[in-house]
């Protein structure tokens, strides 16, 4: 997800950056800087680690050295994984 922030934020001017993040929901002050938009971006990408949804069970530090080598869990069927990425974006993605 960070890299999709980078790639869909990066391209635009402050002020079109902005108008995305707050089309999202977001709160950007309304004269944006590149550190106003870095912050939100950053929290926004916060809340998305942090999204019950987004949680594979396990333990912290073991899930952190995994990586993506656990994403997804065993258990999830491609169909399933599938449904949860078009969820995760629709509900963290940028577009």
């Amino acid at each position: 997800m960070g890299k999709h922030y980078v790639d869909i934020l990066a391209p635009l001017t402050l002020s079109a950056a902005a108008a995305l993040l707050r089309q999202k929901g977001e709160h950007v002050p309304d004269n944006p800087t590149r550190d106003n938009i870095i912050e939100v971006a950053k929290a926004r990408h916060k809340r998305f680690f942090d999204a019950p949804e987004n949680l594979w069970p396990g333990a912290g530090p073991e899930n952190s050295s995994i990586g993506a080598e656990r994403d997804p869990p065993p258990t999830m069927t491609d169909d399933q994984y599938q449904r949860h990425l078009k969820d995760v974006y629709e509900k963290f993605g940028l577009y």
